[in-house]
């Protein structure tokens, strides 16, 4: 259960990294 949370928030993370790259260009 911890693993998956982890994993999710991981995703998040590279979900608003790939916005922020979006916004940039």
């Amino acid at each position: 259960m911890a693993d998956k949370q982890a994993h999710e928030t991981e995703t998040e993370l590279t979900f608003e990294q790939k916005l922020q790259s979006a916004n940039r260009v």
